[in-house]
């Protein structure tokens, strides 16, 4: 099976979505865009709503935690269109880094748990001067996978997804992702799908 490949931008409302469900296109709100990263070396095309940009490392106290930005990946099967679905999220720790280990949402009001996949950790960032009230500070992005029913809720919702962030120590961090993400990733992939086979 082979891919269509580009850069996808807004494209409207997803139609993997809107499939079988009508009035469907009252509620779900205009997609954001994605992008496409095809890169013939991988197995697989990419689909991301990921803000490129460099962001620096401010002080911070000890023991404490920076939510930042969160974003959605899609990984599309070259050869059989298989999606896996995934929510990253950037996470800066200030001393020791208690991991974040799961992720809980609240898709308006419906309550779904996300497992985690896979966890990429930046090289430690120390103050440039001693100060009693700086920490170095570690940069991590946690991948959690995403059913793909669970990602049309949140394209879907009339309000953004609640992300509850839950780390070794019991702490919770909660942040929260707009519909039009998920509608926007959800669009990408819809239009690297080969179109269906005439009858």
């Amino acid at each position: 099976m082979a891919l269509r490949a580009g850069v996808i931008g807004i494209l409207g409302v997803p139609a993997l979505l809107l499939a079988g469900e009508a009035g469907a296109r009252d509620v779900v709100p205009a997609a954001s865009p994605a992008a496409v990263i095809d890169d013939p070396a991988l197995p697989h095309v990419i689909a991301t709503t990921h803000k490129a940009g460099k962001r620096g490392h401010g002080r911070a106290a000890a023991g404490s935690v920076e939510i930042g930005p969160s974003h959605l990946r899609a990984h599309v099967d070259r050869e059989s269109g298989a999606v896996r679905w995934q929510l990253w999220q950037e996470v800066t720790h200030a001393g020791l880094a208690r991991d974040m280990t799961a992720l809980a949402l609240d898709i308006d009001g419906a309550p779904a748990t996300l497992t985690l996949a896979h966890v990429e950790r930046q090289p430690e960032r120390c103050p440039t001067q001693d100060a009693l009230v700086t920490a170095c500070t570690t940069r991590v992005h946690y991948a959690f996978d995403v059913p793909a029913g669970t990602l049309a809720r949140m394209a879907q919702s009339p309000s953004p997804t609640g992300l509850a962030l839950r780390d070794t120590i019991g702490r919770t961090f909660e942040a929260s992702m707009h519909p039009a993400e998920a509608a926007g990733i959800a669009d990408a992939v819809a239009a690297l799908q080969p179109p269906p086979e005439p009858e």
